[in-house]
């Protein structure tokens, strides 16, 4: 990790065209309640020439049909992993990723962190059960005071805040011990479990609401920490992912507000500083259109009528109401922070190719270059599907954080290698 970090520093000081000046699709930004244009423009990116030249495509937001692959009712997940069931992007998408590109493409090393990671477990951020967290900090040098809200993912239904059994986790790792940053890692209500009869749970908006709460718990009690309440990226994985995408913005979506809010958390803005999506779901219903085996709960059918609290266990008992709110673009607007989105190519959970079109539809909304795209199209495919910890550009990823974050300061030691 310390060579990445050496390799980002030299391409944000060597490359002629500021980062945060690429526009991957520009235009209008809209309102919340405009979301994509039928043409939109895209900005081809060299990595060292400032971008002069526009061209003017027609977007195509029908999502590219998955391959005809099925999978059968009593497929285990780690088979679902590793089954290629996705189609090739679209054009005008693979295009907007590309210069994601440009920044050469780094993985995460498979060394362990450098130095241990101190963990305070099961504070309390609010009322609820369900609402602890745990705090892991570097016990090393290299300590900043950015910090990262983390919401592991499973289904809505289930998943663990303890990064220590999720496999899905070692990149935080990573930032935790090797790049400085403080995690805060959540807890939040849950969804029903469809395959637990007479599961308790809380349907949506509940989970959003915590991670709203929890946020404004961090940002409040950020001088406790050693963190700036400024500096706060909200980073999820699969349905936490979704979670984390969703509070980038309905962050100041009036409903979307907890009412029980003690004085001291209702005064702090919910306003994340950048947010990290690594395989969400972000239009949930483009999910189970694309994958939508009723007898699996990873599939997307059943996770998704629980989440949105539907009146059965189908997603065919959903209203268009229920759906639309789950979609993360319909919140969107030019006041929204920068987001970091990313999909392996051969996904078979969260299937890239029908998520294509929210993504679009982000970046109409949001401002230039806001959205950072990465489709991860290299690497061995079984580190191409849902769990990227390994094939995610873990450069880009640096070089995005420290642009949507730039006002870092030591809190203990050097920054960064």
């Amino acid at each position: 990790m310390r060579r990445l970090a050496i390799v980002v520093i030299l391409f944000l000081t060597g490359c002629a065209t500021p980062l945060a000046s690429i526009g991957v699709l520009s235009g209008d930004s809209g309102s919340a309640t405009s979301k994509v244009a039928a043409t939109t423009s895209v900005t081809t990116i060299t990595p060292a020439t400032p971008v002069t030249t526009d061209t003017t495509v027609t977007t195509d937001t029908t999502p590219v049909a998955p391959d005809s692959t099925t999978t059968d009712s009593s497929t285990t997940v780690s088979t679902m992993l590793t089954t290629t069931t996705v189609g090739r992007p679209s054009p005008s998408l693979a295009d907007a990723a590309r210069w994601v590109d440009a920044i050469p493409r780094v993985a995460m090393s498979d060394d362990p962190p450098l130095v241990p990671i101190a963990r305070l477990a099961n504070l309390s951020y609010g009322p609820e059960p369900e609402h602890v967290l745990d705090v892991l900090r570097s016990s090393g040098p290299t300590r900043h005071d950015g910090s990262i809200v983390y919401v592991h993912g499973g289904a809505w239904v289930g998943g663990d805040k303890d990064i220590s059994i999720t496999p899905y986790a070692r990149i935080i790792e990573h930032l935790v011990a090797d790049e400085g940053w403080t995690v805060f890692s959540i807890g939040y209500r849950l969804a029903p479990n469809p395959d637990v009869p007479d599961s308790p749970g809380s349907p949506f908006p509940a989970a959003l609401l915590d991670v709203n709460r929890a946020v404004r718990w961090v940002k409040a009690h950020a001088l406790d920490f050693g963190v700036s309440p400024d500096n706060v990226v909200v980073y999820g994985h699969s349905a936490g992912g979704h979670l984390a995408a969703m509070m980038g913005t309905a962050w100041n979506e009036p409903t979307l507000q907890a009412t029980d809010l003690p004085a001291n958390l209702a005064v702090v803005s919910p306003r994340p500083a950048a947010v990290v999506s690594l395989s969400g779901p972000l239009d949930p219903a483009a999910w189970w259109e694309s994958n939508s085996d009723p007898q699996n709960i990873f599939s997307g059918a059943r996770a998704i009528a629980s989440f949105a609290g539907c009146a059965g266990e189908a997603n065919s008992t959903c209203s268009t109401e229920q759906l639309h709110a789950l979609d993360v673009s319909a919140y969107a607007d030019d006041m929204d922070p920068p987001m970091y989105v990313t999909h392996g190519d051969l996904d078979g959970i969260v299937h890239p190719a029908w998520q294509q079109p929210v993504v679009l539809r982000l970046m109409a909304a949001l401002p230039d270059a806001h959205v950072w795209y990465d489709l991860v199209t290299e690497g061995p495919p079984e580190e191409r599907n849902h769990v990227l910890d390994r094939s995610v550009n873990t450069a880009a990823l640096q070089a995005f954080l420290r642009l949507s974050v730039p006002d870092l300061s030591t809190t203990s030691g050097r920054l960064v290698p």
